[in-house]
């Protein structure tokens, strides 16, 4: 049941499988709330401190603010060669194990119709830009789609990245290609000391189109792929570990991939979706925000239209069952980010032109967090000392006495201030009783030249 009815949310018309701007999950109340739209194909999301940076096919490098729904252009990557079909482009996306304080970042995309780079940029924090590309890997095989890619720090702040076959098959098992393969590299793009092979980025070969990377529990990590006609794949990625392409498909249980698999020693899939269901973006969630998916890998699905729950073992071995979610209304998901607090933030992936039919005014960031957990005594505070709290139609915003005098709003997403008044330095507090109609609405507190923003749902 709803107890209250004020919900921080970027615009009103939500998702619905039951009523619009909730998803039940058994017995958990999710709230699913739209805070991005109009983009164009966004591919990779990052988290940061309360900000999303992400990627978009054409070569765009944007940051996005949840909380008030503005997005920052950050940079236009030169060079990006975008095909008029499938998805080369500007894919993957992570900041430096030690970011802010090394201030790089790192993407890969296309440069070509049969070539692809990871690349490595400086960050300027005071001009919010980008300057001094570094080229990783100058040069992986590309193709107008199996570029793969992800990437992920891990918790030795090494970096994994996976790459695609580029429709090459053969060079996925060779260790000597850094094409069809989950690679491992230092920040400055060395090779670290432990890798498998003597001098070389490569972490474990034989995989196809890798969309999907991310760690697990004790630091384990986890692709998941694209199959031909059948037989996407998720995989527990080992130090060294072969999985097979082009030789297997998912398990090894034709008598071919089976003499295959004992003479190279594949590791199988912990699960193969057959007919495909196109997996791409990854993400493990640990958090008692959403007790459903606690110990599940998130996967974002395209083809399928959905995100999966793919629920875990306890030492992360295995995989033990999967739930769909989101199935509805919002098509094709390419990525999926888990935040510290346990909230979930997808992307969608609707106006490629390889994949009809496209969908004005459709590529969308959501954002899917438990109701109770984060609203019903929700509060929140700034270095300020201002404090705002929504309960059932009354919204209570209290400041720090020694703080000077303030101006509070109540404000229409569409425009125009409800109520309004100020708040006097003597002053500490104040509560607006007023129950708007339904609808998306901001509060904004004013200091000085600063503004604090908050927004609201009334239902």
């Amino acid at each position: 049941m709803i107890r209250g009815r004020y919900m921080i949310v970027v615009v009103a018309l939500l998702v619905a499988q039951t009523v619009r701007g909730q998803y039940e999950v058994d017995p958990t109340m999710l709230e699913v709330n739209v805070v991005a739209e109009n983009l164009t194909i966004p591919w990779d999301l990052v988290w940061d401190d309360g900000k999303i940076w992400f990627t978009e096919k054409q070569g765009n490098i944007k940051v996005l603010d949840p909380e008030t729904g503005s997005i920052q252009h950050i940079h236009k990557v030169e060079g990006v060669f975008v095909s008029t079909v499938e998805n080369s482009g500007l894919h993957a996306l992570a900041l430096h194990p030690n970011w802010p304080d090394s201030s790089y970042l790192f993407c890969h995309y296309s440069y070509d119709s049969l070539a692809s780079r990871l690349t490595r940029f400086r960050y300027h924090p005071t001009t919010q830009t980008l300057s001094n590309p570094h080229h990783i890997i100058p040069h992986l095989e590309g193709a107008r789609s199996h570029n793969g890619s992800r990437l992920v720090v891990a918790p030795d702040n090494t970096l994994f990245f996976c790459t695609g076959d580029a429709y090459l098959f053969d060079p996925a098992q060779d260790v000597n290609s850094l094409n069809g393969k989950v690679l491992r590299f230092n920040p400055d793009g060395t090779v670290p000391a432990d890798n498998p092979y003597p001098n070389s980025l490569v972490w474990s070969i034989g995989h196809r189109n890798p969309q999907g990377l991310t760690l697990g529990p004790n630091g384990q990590l986890y692709n998941s792929e694209h199959g031909p006609s059948n037989d996407d794949e998720l995989n527990h990625v080992v130090k060294g570990g072969n999985y097979g392409w082009p030789k297997v498909n998912g398990k090894c249980d034709l008598p071919s991939e089976q003499k295959f698999c004992i003479a190279n020693n594949v590791v199988e899939p912990l699960h193969a979706w057959t007919p495909t269901e196109a997996p791409s973006g990854l993400h493990y969630y640990a958090h008692e925000a959403i007790p459903e998916w606690n110990n599940c890998l998130l996967q974002a699905f395209l083809k399928a239209r959905k995100i999966g729950a793919l629920q875990l073992s306890e030492d992360g071995t295995k995989m033990l069952g999967q739930k769909d979610y989101f199935e509805v209304d919002y098509y094709r998901f390419r990525d999926v980010l888990v935040t510290p607090d346990g909230r979930v933030f997808a992307c969608t992936s609707n106006k490629e032109v390889a994949n009809p039919p496209q969908r004005d005014n459709d590529d969308k960031i959501i954002e899917i967090r438990n109701y109770d957990y984060h609203h019903e005594q929700q509060k929140f505070r700034n270095k300020k000392g201002i404090e705002i709290t929504a309960r059932d139609s009354t919204i209570t915003i209290q400041v720090n006495k020694k703080m000077p005098g303030a101006t509070v709003a109540l404000t229409h997403y569409w425009g125009g201030v409800i109520e309004a008044i100020d708040i006097r330095p003597n002053q500490s507090t104040y509560t607006i009783t007023h129950a708007p109609q339904p609808g998306v609405y901001f509060v904004k507190v004013k200091w000085d030249a600063k503004v604090l923003v908050r927004r609201l749902t009334y239902r």
